[in-house]
């Protein structure tokens, strides 16, 4: 039998606990913060290869609803109070929050993606100005400026180094800045009520053949709390969670606070479409009632800004 040892944990400098196998992955959880990562982690070849013709769903036709969505998460957001604020917005997307920071008239908007195809539509499609294809640690090389306000959505899980980067992303907050991060909650029992979600049942069953159990000792697993939500190697190689990432931040001495949205909030899961159908109400019923409260719903929002400003 192979011997798994521990591993750190970046968040909180915990132990990591080997959980389950997921095809050639270990899984672990931190025994103290909960956060889940894979080990050992993708080379940047095996990165290149997965991410290669990779396209996001980028199109005009789309833009309606993700304007009406990045204007709800700013309102709820409480951005810096003034005009003339300069926004960046790191990966994910393609460019929309950016232009309705643009449209609503907070001021002018920066984006940043290692992904070619979506700087293209960012600029040629949207029509966006300051439009950077690299790494969004290579901007403060690019220009000189400091931000009021960073948006981070779904881009964490996918690194191989998330604690750094936060860290090295609050270096391009302005003082009295806000850095909004979005990504799946690790901590998160809501998805459990979903067994019959296509990405559900490969998650069940990938995690069933690589360990040789039962469906019913998977689920159990993960009920009881060895639950990784999100990762799934190596596309989500982490599972963050609300008290690893704020032990992370306030270690560093940064203000964070953490909040939870469920799979169906609209202004988060912009492309859900849910069924109307009985069994499919009962589902989101028992999700939002039973699973959910538990541990927090499936999106963690993250709020971070310096110390002096909170």
């Amino acid at each position: 039998m192979t011997r798994h040892h521990d591993i750190p944990c970046p968040f909180c400098n915990g132990q990591a606990s080997f959980v389950y196998t997921m095809d050639t992955y270990g899984i672990y959880q931190c025994r103290t913060c909960g956060t889940g990562q894979a080990s050992p982690m993708p080379d940047e070849a095996a990165l290149k290869n997965f991410y290669n013709n990779f396209r996001p769903n980028l199109s005009l036709n789309n833009l309606t609803r993700l304007l009406d969505s990045a204007h709800r998460m700013f309102r709820e957001s409480s951005l810096p109070q003034g005009k003339n604020l300069k926004m960046l917005d790191i990966g994910g997307g393609g460019g929309y929050c950016c232009k309705a920071f643009e449209l609503l008239d907070y001021g002018e908007s920066y984006y940043v993606d290692l992904d070619p195809y979506s700087c293209e539509f960012a600029k040629n499609k949207l029509k966006l100005e300051r439009v950077y294809n690299c790494d969004a640690l290579e901007l403060a090389e690019k220009i000189d400026t400091k931000f009021d306000f960073i948006h981070c959505r779904h881009l964490i899980e996918h690194l191989i180094d998330p604690a750094n980067f936060l860290i090295k992303t609050m270096s391009l907050l302005s003082k009295n800045g806000l850095f909004v991060m979005v990504c799946p909650n690790g901590a998160s029992r809501e998805y459990l009520a979903y067994l019959k979600d296509t990405r559900m049942k490969n998650r069940i069953d990938l995690i069933s053949s690589s360990n040789s159990w039962s469906k019913l000792k998977t689920w159990l697993t993960l009920f009881r709390g060895a639950m990784n939500h999100g990762i799934d190697p190596p596309r989500h190689l982490w599972a963050i969670t609300p008290d690893g990432v704020q032990r992370l931040m306030e270690s560093y001495g940064f203000k964070c606070a953490t909040a939870t949205r469920l799979i169906t909030d609209q202004t988060h899961s912009i492309f859900y479409k849910p069924d109307k159908n009985f069994s499919s109400r009962i589902q989101r019923l028992i999700a939002r009632k039973f699973f959910a409260p538990r541990r927090g719903a499936c999106h963690l929002v993250t709020t971070i800004q310096h110390a002096d400003n909170y």
